[in-house]
């Protein structure tokens, strides 16, 4: 058997498909996988990834090969399977391999391919999107001890996976520019460039001459696809760089092959323009002259409607709706919805036409209200619906259109599409919240109805690892006093990561007024003392002292005991800089706080203030002492 897979294994590497199907046919090979070892079980799935022969029946198979068969794996065979599995969507095959990878970490350092494994470790790590890992630490030094070994292949899977997780480091982007300066910023190919120029901007990262260097190469490359020109664009706005002539030539680009942006790069680029608060009328005019041709739809991907709209909405953030570029939009817009030509299942955007109606109220009329309903009940596929129902519904709690009472006219109609969607079936987490959101909009009306969905246990269960969705319940759940069964099971939760439990339970506190039990505070106070050093961590501090002010009986020690942990975070921070004043230091921190307190305490409570700051100036002596 192992002279066979060893065979299949150079045919792989070969690129010989055919003859490697045939040799798996005549010998068997799928049917005796069981007796595979760790060697011939990583190589015979490097081969079918590799000729790309993995269908989603055999990668599932393998998968659960995979996890039968760990005990007999060696380090080699985890890299192998790792590398053939890296698009792998099983959460138990990724968190395996990663604990093979934690637990082998020395030997893979000192493997002979670890320059191309550290590449592979940090975008399988990426997918469990956990900034806190050590795991992040260790591939930094790796990658800087083989930095001058990397190929670009191998350098932009690292720059993906730290731009994708994000770990609190400014070291890793320092090397990874250096790696840029050693290639050479033009050595690298068009795509890449433009990848390197979203993923720094991504994290608002890259040195002064980075972004000099960027905005005098990238508006001189030749572009071919629309992505591209906009992930560029939003990259230079993110980043505030409001160079007129680089601005002008990229929105130059960008137009000529505006027939096949999409409705996300209108997006990109008209936020981009709104950033930099570019209103130069020459380049919204051309974008316009593309845009109310009538003549040319813009792409077939998206609806037509959502772009006019989108634009329109960047003009009215501009404050540009007087300007006769506006009003072209708005004749658009009134020809389309006269002529019937709205295709409204298909819309992201509808309420960005408040911006419309708001200049001219005879957008809005019978007809309209009609063509929507009518659009509702025909479309029964949640796809469509989640969307149209999304943006309605935002459109209906713009203050703008207040006035016209629309709620009665499209309660109903949104509430028995609401309650046909089926949320377990809703498979991305963007169309979850906008659930969410849409059932937000019907508690006004149908309360009892809409909470029994929201606060259902299977809906607790579908959400419980997702801090986003779990936030925005709070948000929406807080507001009911029939919530009760969603925040009972949330009292309960439990979370290793401390960033993430704390997160979750200073929402649930200070944004949204929902009080946690008592146990429960203290445990999030003591894993404070877990979490690096961060803005957010005192930002989290602090609110925690909001609390205790409300709260806590016991003002004086609860206060005293989060400035202790801040005092060791500034002396563990400052411990080997003898020219910090820590005293000073502590004393703005103290500052900042008493402002903060000042709105929230009474005259009685001026005492404690003093007893604060008597306490740390009693702790900076006999820390400085020591």
């Amino acid at each position: 058997m192992n002279t066979i897979v060893l065979k299949l294994f150079r045919l792989a590497k070969m690129g010989q498909k055919e003859e490697f199907l045939s040799l798996v046919q005549n010998k068997g090979i799928m049917n005796k996988l069981q007796y595979l070892n760790g060697k011939e079980l990583s190589m015979l799935i490097y081969g079918y990834q590799k000729l790309n022969l993995m269908s989603q029946e055999t990668q599932q198979e393998f998968e659960q090969l995979y996890l039968d068969s760990i005990k007999k794996l060696n380090v080699h065979d985890h890299v192998m399977c790792g590398w053939s599995l890296k698009n792998t969507q099983n959460k138990a095959v990724q968190n395996a391999l990663i604990q093979s990878f934690h637990q082998n970490w020395e030997k893979i350092k000192h493997m002979q391919q670890s320059k191309a494994n550290i590449g592979l470790i940090a975008y399988l790590s990426a997918n469990e999107k956990n900034p806190e890992d050590p795991i992040w630490k260790q591939i930094e030094d790796v990658f800087y001890e083989t930095m001058e070994f990397q190929d670009q292949k191998n350098f932009m899977i690292i720059l993906y996976a730290f731009s994708k997780v994000q770990p609190k480091s400014d070291s890793i982007w320092i090397s990874l520019e250096k790696y840029i300066w050693g290639q050479g910023f033009d050595q690298f190919s068009r795509r890449n460039q433009v990848l390197m120029v979203y993923s720094f901007a991504k994290v608002g990262k890259g040195s002064m001459q980075f972004w000099e260097v960027a905005t005098k190469q990238i508006q001189n490359l030749k572009f071919k696809y629309s992505d591209d020109i906009s992930f560029c664009i939003w990259a230079f706005a993110k980043m505030n760089i409001n160079n007129q002539q680089f601005w002008e030539k990229m929105i130059n680009k960008q137009l000529q092959i505006w027939d096949k942006v999409t409705l996300a790069d209108i997006e990109n680029t008209t936020w981009a323009l709104e950033k930099v608060q570019q209103t130069n009328s020459d380049i919204w005019n051309q974008i316009l002259q593309k845009q109310i041709s009538e003549h040319q739809s813009i792409s077939l991907k998206y609806n037509e409607f959502d772009e006019v709209l989108t634009i329109g909405k960047r003009l009215h953030n501009l404050k540009m709706t007087e300007s006769p570029l506006f009003l072209s939009l708005q004749n658009k817009i009134t020809q389309m919805l006269a002529d019937n030509k709205v295709n409204f299942s298909s819309l992201h955007r509808l309420h960005f036409l408040a911006v419309f109606i708001e200049k001219d109220n005879t957008i809005y009329n019978e007809q309209l209200i009609q063509q929507l309903i009518n659009s509702l009940s025909q479309n029964q596929s949640y796809n469509s619906n989640l969307n149209l129902l999304n943006s309605l519904t935002l459109l209906l709690q713009d203050q703008t259109l207040a006035k016209f009472n629309l709620n009665n006219k499209f309660k109903d109609v949104i509430n028995q599409c609401f309650t046909n969607m089926q949320f377990l079936d809703i498979k991305s987490a963007i169309d979850q919240e906008k659930y969410f959101w849409i059932g937000s909009y019907l508690l006004q009306y149908q309360e009892n109805e809409i909470l029994s969905l929201l606060t259902s246990e299977q809906i607790y269960e579908k959400v419980e690892n997702n801090i986003s969705h779990l936030c925005s319940l709070i948000k929406i759940l807080s507001k009911h006093k029939n919530a009760a069964p969603f925040f009972n099971r949330l009292r309960k939760y439990e979370n290793p990561k401390p960033d993430v439990f704390i997160s979750l339970f200073y929402n649930m506190i200070h944004k949204y007024g929902y009080l946690i039990p008592q146990e429960k505070y203290k445990k999030l106070r003591n894993m404070l003392k877990s979490i690096s050093q961060t803005k957010d961590k005192m930002e989290i501090q602090n609110k925690f002292i909001d609390f205790i002010l409300i709260q806590s009986n016991n003002i004086i020690e609860e206060i005293n005991a989060l400035l202790q942990i801040q005092i060791q975070d500034y002396l563990k921070q400052y411990h080997n800089d003898i020219e910090v004043d820590l005293q000073k230091i502590l004393q703005e921190q103290v500052s900042k706080q008493r402002l903060e307190f000042q709105q929230q305490i009474d005259l009685k409570n001026h005492q404690f203030i003093d007893i604060v700051n008597f306490d740390i100036q009693g702790q900076i002596e006999e820390d400085t002492q020591q």
